[in-house]
């Protein structure tokens, strides 16, 4: 054999050897390739699941927000209504007529504790007052309050006027009146 044949049989084993490891090397890459294919499916999945969870809890955020906003909306409605409720009651307590007025006044002074003293009046109720206020109590006119009364006597006030009446002493009771009477509970 000469050294050209050996050099031949040399090279010859030389390709196979690359060759083997050329498909070795291809088959490793596959392998490889296919493990990377599956752990980026793997964390594609996994991202998607995250980013899935992050929009429901921003949408369930969204809800709750606008939820709120709506039902405070709502409140604020209603809180309005009733608010106007009492100002047109207050309104037609103010402008009833002699019969009703006088009833309404005369309860008032029933529950007084004291029977002596002054009373502030409506200016434009005078004439009326003066017809039913008990004895004892002088009358002072003014156009401060439109309704009702405030009397004074010995240092002690009672605000019988009736938008004290309606706004502050009976608001809550009326509020609850009117809420029901409006449906809005």
């Amino acid at each position: 054999m000469a050294l050209q044949d050996i050099l031949s049989k040399i090279l010859e084993e030389a390709d196979k050897e690359i060759a083997k490891i050329n498909q070795d090397f291809e088959a490793k890459k596959s392998v490889l390739e296919k493990e990377m294919a599956t752990k980026e499916i793997a964390e594609l999945s996994v991202l998607n699941a995250k980013t899935q969870e992050a929009l429901d809890s921003v949408e369930e955020k969204t809800r709750s927000m606008a939820r709120r906003e709506n039902a405070k909306s709502i409140l604020t409605f209603k809180r309005a209504l009733i608010k106007k409720s009492l100002e047109e009651f207050l309104g037609s307590l103010e402008m009833a007529s002699d019969d009703l007025y006088g009833k309404i006044i005369e309860k008032l002074f029933s529950q007084l504790s004291f029977t002596e003293g002054e009373l502030v009046i409506p200016q434009r109720r005078e004439s009326l007052m003066k017809n039913i206020t008990p004895q004892g109590f002088s009358l002072k006119s003014s156009t401060e309050i439109e309704g009702g009364f405030i009397a004074h006597s010995k240092g002690a006030t009672v605000d019988n006027s009736f938008k004290n009446l309606v706004f502050s002493e009976f608001r809550d009771a009326l509020e609850i009146y009117f809420a029901n009477q409006l449906k809005l509970l």
